[in-house]
């Protein structure tokens, strides 16, 4: 008997792309992309992996094409199609992994900071992907969330610097 071996990798591809799928069909149109908002960039050390199972990932910050990241504004480019070599998968919407950014912060508009103001109208347009409660996600939230990794952690600052410092190991 073979048992299926679900890694943190594979279970956040998961939970990303189904944020992606959890929209009312015939209601309202699909979304155009995932954001994932993390204030804290707890999830940066995931990143070079998850984009090797991930095409549609897109990440905010330097320009490095190749490495499918850039500023706002090729974010914005990418999603909408106008990136040249830039092959995403058409029957999955882009997610954009956004380092240093809080749901919050794109949630007033008006208070953002000027070089994000253009991702805003994402929220009405694509889904945040965040926790039941409307937060952001955090490592050790996802971890033992439900629809997460369903696990049980002890909740002191010991296995929170534990669990960052061995994240890749993970």
């Amino acid at each position: 008997m073979t048992v299926a071996v679900q890694t943190l990798l594979d279970t956040l591809k998961t939970c990303l792309r189904q944020a992606a799928a959890n929209y009312h069909r015939g209601v309202e149109e699909a979304p155009v992309a995932v954001l994932w908002t993390d204030p804290d960039a707890v999830w940066q050390p995931v990143l070079p992996d998850l984009a090797e199972l991930m095409p549609e990932l897109l990440v905010l910050g330097d320009y490095e094409p190749e490495k499918r990241t850039g500023p706002v504004i090729w974010l914005k480019c990418a999603i909408a199609g106008q990136v040249p070599d830039l092959n995403l998968p058409k029957e999955k919407p882009p997610v954009l992994y956004l380092p240093g950014v809080s749901r919050h912060e794109l949630r007033y508009g008006d208070q953002c900071r000027w070089e994000l103001q253009p991702l805003v109208e994402l929220l009405y347009r694509g889904v945040a992907w965040t926790h039941r409660n409307g937060r952001d996600w955090t490592l050790e939230g996802f971890f033992v969330a439900e629809d997460g990794l369903n696990l049980e952690l002890a909740q002191d600052e010991s296995t929170r610097l534990s669990l960052r410092a061995a994240l890749t190991a993970v």
